[in-house]
């Protein structure tokens, strides 16, 4: 399904849901990401663009080749009052021709355009524009996006509005140098899958914007049972790659910059091509977190990798134990990197409602961020 939302002189400008614009996955392959902290580009885009939920794609061509896009993905999540479709800002991606930066008083034509396009879909409803999914525009609705604090004035710039920062998220890396199979674990089974999402909502039941579409992302669900079966400990596991420019810290550069003179990159990290994996909807039963750890490393080991991300509300039990149990790696006595914050457009939500979702942790998931 598809609408043409301006069409002048050699300026397409085209809302699509379902179908992948043409072109789409090279733009996003070159688009840098970041600004004055860590600056890279996705990989793995192809397998993030296949399998997002419920594609939103405001995509801009000029003489038949596009130039600019904005992708959603929507979410049908759990807020603390209850149900609410939240549309991920996934993918905002120039040509780099078309970019102007916070410095520059003059915009290009086609920049301009866009923004005004984008200021427009994104102040309102996604679906309102004649294209969607059958979801009510009534229901209660938000937009949102992950960004660093220190640029939100280049997402204000760029969109032409305010998004309002609700809650604040950090990335920790989990390393092991010499990864082993600590623990026995198990890859999911498709009979255990209703039984494992009943677990995990009831286990993430005090977060906002819980949602398990990503869950189970190519099988790669794994647990570790106890003699009676029950799950001690569990994790989904992506398979990432982030290909990076600068790593935001001079420290952690200079170390980088050793690796590659030492010839020890290959061995150690390719930063570069930095391929990792990200666990994500982690489960552990109290008092068994040394086992969620070692599940780590023979994930670690499992894939043949060193290092592995993780994403968390600041005010997550997770984030707090991982942080406290002071074993994920070389890498974190290197390496802090600066918060991230979670940032909302209110569509429809009532004041008490819009209250409501800034009480309690955000649920991240390691497939938005990769």
């Amino acid at each position: 399904m598809e609408k043409v939302l301006f069409d002048r002189a050699s300026i397409l400008i085209k809302l699509t849901t379902e179908t992948e614009p043409v072109g789409l996955s090279e733009l996003i392959k070159d688009t840098m990401l970041g600004t004055k902290g860590l600056k890279y580009t996705h990989g793995r885009v192809d397998d993030r663009l296949g399998y997002l939920h419920r594609p939103y794609h405001l995509w801009i061509s000029r003489k038949n080749k596009i130039i600019a896009n904005v992708t959603f993905g929507g979410y049908e999540t759990m807020m603390a009052f209850g149900r609410c479709n939240a549309y991920y800002v996934r993918y905002f991606a120039f040509r780099s021709d078309y970019k102007t930066s916070e410095d520059q008083n003059r915009e290009t034509k086609g920049n301009s355009i866009v923004k005004k396009l984008i200021s427009r879909i994104m102040a309102g409803h996604p679906a309102s524009n004649g294209v969607g999914y059958g979801e009510n525009i009534q229901d209660p609705a938000i937009s949102f996006a992950y960004i660093e604090p220190d640029n939100m004035r280049s997402l204000h710039h760029a969109l032409g509005f305010s998004f309002q920062i609700m809650r604040l998220f950090q990335t920790l890396p989990f390393t092991r140098l010499k990864p082993r199979k600590k623990v026995e674990f198990s890859k999911v089974c498709e009979d255990e899958k209703e039984s494992i999402r009943k677990l995990l909502n009831k286990h993430y039941a005090n977060h906002n914007a819980l949602q398990f579409h990503y869950l189970f992302h190519h099988d790669n669900f794994f647990t570790v049972k106890g003699d009676n079966g029950e799950i001690i400990a569990a994790c989904q596991v992506n398979d990432c790659m982030f290909h990076i420019e600068n790593t935001g810290s001079k420290v952690f550069n200079n170390v980088v910059k050793v690796l590659e003179s030492t010839g020890l990159s290959s061995k150690i990290l390719d930063v570069k091509n930095l391929r990792f994996i990200s666990f994500d909807h982690l489960y552990c039963l109290p008092g068994k977190e040394h086992v969620l750890i070692n599940l780590f490393e023979s994930l670690l080991n499992e894939f043949q990798l060193k290092l592995a991300l993780m994403w968390f509300d600041t005010e997550s039990p997770y984030y707090k134990m991982l942080m406290q149990t002071g074993d994920l790696g070389w890498i974190k006595r290197f390496y802090s990197p600066s918060p991230n914050a979670v940032v909302v457009n209110n569509l429809n939500l009532t004041d008490e409602q819009y209250e409501q979702i800034k009480e309690k942790p955000w649920f991240i998931s390691s497939f938005d961020v990769t």
